[in-house]
Formats: C-alpha cells, sequence, structure tokens
C-alpha cells in the first residue's frame, strides 16, 4: 500500500491547534467517575512503585482490595505519578499532561489516514469530534492512551509490513503491549493485525511471529502478577466481564440493547452525515468499515 497524499505539515499542525483547542477550556474541570481510581493507584506508586495494587478503598460501601475494584493494568497510573513528580496531582496540571495521548490518538489517526484515504484531515477530524473520543478525552483515565498507542501499533504495522522494515513490526509489537498494559481492549490488536497479515499475503509469512512478543510478555506480566497478588489480572477481568455481562432477564437485556444503540448512534453520527454519499456512490462497503472502526474507539465510562 502506498502513500496516497503527501505529508501536509500545515495539515499536522491544524490537526494538533484544533485538538488542543477543543480539549484546553476542560483543563480545570474537576475530576469525576473513575478518576479517583487511578489518582489512588498512582499516589501508592510514588510510596512504593513496584506495589501499585497492595492497598484497599472503599469504593462500593465497604474497603475492597483495588485489583477488585478497578480491573484495569497499571501503565495508566504510572503516567500519572510520573506528571505529579513534576507538577502534583492537580486538576490543571493532569488535564494539561492528559493533552499528550489526545494529541498523539489524532496525529495516529492522521497518519493512518494517509495510507487508506485521500482525505486524511477529514478522517482524523472526524475521529477527533466524535461523542466518544471528546468524552473519554477529559478525564484522567486509561481511555485515550489507550487507542493512541492502539492507533500508532496499527500504523507502525501497516508501514513496516508493506516496506518490510522489521523494526517497525518490532515497534508495533511493543505498542500493542504498551496499550495492553494501559487498558486490557488493547489485546485485541493482536489478532486485527494477525488478519491483516494473513489477507495480505494470502498466504503464511514468518513476519507474523513478531506478534508473538506482545502475547510473551502479557503471559510473564500474567503470571508475575498472580504470583504477587494472588490474581491474574487479565483472567480476573474477564471473569469480571462474563459475571456482569448481559443476562437473561429481558427488562435488563431491553434496557441495555436501548442504551447501546444510543450510545452507538452517537458515536457514529458522522458516518451518518457521509452516508448518503457513500451509498449513492456504491461505496457501502466503505461504510461498513467506518462504522466498525469508529466503534473501536473506547469508551468512557461516563457512557455507561
Amino acid at each position: 500500500m502506498q502513500h496516497l497524499k503527501s505529508f501536509s505539515t500545515k495539515e499536522v499542525c491544524l490537526v494538533v491547534a484544533l485538538t488542543v483547542a477543543c480539549l484546553l477550556p476542560f483543563a480545570p474541570k474537576a475530576f469525576h467517575i473513575d478518576d479517583p481510581l487511578f489518582l489512588w493507584t498512582a499516589q501508592k506508586i510514588l510510596i512504593s512503585p513496584l506495589d501499585y495494587n497492595d492497598f484497599a478503598v472503599n469504593w462500593y460501601g465497604q474497603n475492597e482490595p483495588i485489583a477488585q475494584v478497578n480491573q484495569n493494568p497499571p501503565l495508566i497510573a504510572y503516567y500519572i505519578a510520573a506528571i505529579a513528580l513534576i507538577g502534583g496531582m492537580g486538576e490543571i496540571v493532569l488535564h494539561l499532561a492528559f493533552l499528550l495521548p489526545n494529541i498523539l490518538f489524532a496525529l495516529g489517526t492522521y497518519m493512518l489516514a494517509r495510507r487508506l484515504t485521500p482525505g486524511p484531515f477529514l478522517a482524523t477530524m472526524l475521529a477527533v469530534f466524535s461523542p466518544a473520543f471528546m468524552v473519554s478525552s477529559t478525564n484522567i483515565m486509561c481511555d485515550t492512551l489507550m487507542v493512541a498507542l492502539y492507533v500508532w501499533s496499527i500504523y507502525c504495522w501497516i508501514y513496516g509490513f508493506t516496506t518490510h522494515k522489521h523494526h517497525y513490526l518490532i515497534l508495533s509489537a511493543s505498542l500493542i503491549f504498551l496499550a495492553a498494559l494501559t487498558k486490557y481492549f488493547a489485546i485485541t490488536g493482536i489478532p486485527l493485525l494477525l488478519a491483516y497479515s494473513i489477507i495480505k499475503q494470502k498466504r503464511y509469512d514468518h513476519r507474523i511471529l513478531f506478534l508473538l512478543l506482545p502475547v510473551i510478555c502479557l503471559v510473564v506480566f500474567q503470571i508475575v502478577s498472580n504470583h504477587k497478588y494472588g490474581v491474574g489480572p487479565i483472567s480476573y477481568s474477564a471473569t469480571y466481564l462474563i459475571e456482569e455481562g448481559p443476562s437473561f432477564n429481558l427488562r435488563e437485556l431491553l434496557i441495555k440493547t436501548l442504551t447501546g444503540l444510543a450510545f452507538v448512534g452517537g458515536s457514529v453520527l458522522s458516518i451518518i452525515f457521509f452516508a448518503p454519499y457513500l451509498w449513492l456512490r456504491n461505496k457501502w462497503p466503505r461504510l461498513i468499515i467506518l462504522v466498525m472502526v469508529n466503534n473501536s474507539i473506547p469508551k468512557s465510562r461516563y457512557l455507561r
């Protein structure tokens, strides 16, 4: 796959400027929803950097281990702790610090769109102004950092795979691992890139073995965490999702279905605007892909 649009410094600067301009007014926003869970973990890291999960919190009316309350990996808490060492844990300081992953997401989307579409700037703006991103990017949780690393891992893999530059494949595998240490959803990047590679080559390619690197690292993380805290975080999170997943209670199922449909409607609002153009020009397969990609952006718990 070749570049469909030459690199534009003006567009890159505009992407950064618009992203910052949209999010900067939220710098004084008070911490809310699940923000305290990551703040408390960061505070524990400042005291004991290697014991981030060794404390309890009163979140549901009684003291419980943080590992049972917050089923998320620790990378974002380490990021908060690093910022706190420099400027403290105030709302403005942390929200300004979280502009960095938001900018990385916007730039990663732009770079990926350059390889997939003749209109990378428009594609980037549709992603940045999507409700899912705008809501998630105004908190200090793990969503936007994870998706930023996720997008860059996809870009590096596609670029490295098409140009036969193995160091980009190693970088992509490393970014998947870091994304998974931010939020476990990023593990889906492994089968996604595996499927892309097989479809691209239409045969086995030894380069897909690079995808074993994040798998091995995550297995080691699971084993070490299980030995240290008595619970494997990845398997525990999967068990939690199964236990808290949709039930066969008709009323509850209906409520969750309607809530899900309402949120999906907000996420694909910009795509719906362009749907008639794509449909009339017989480009409906692209419409389906756009809907799928748009809804891969992790959603904040604010909307759950």
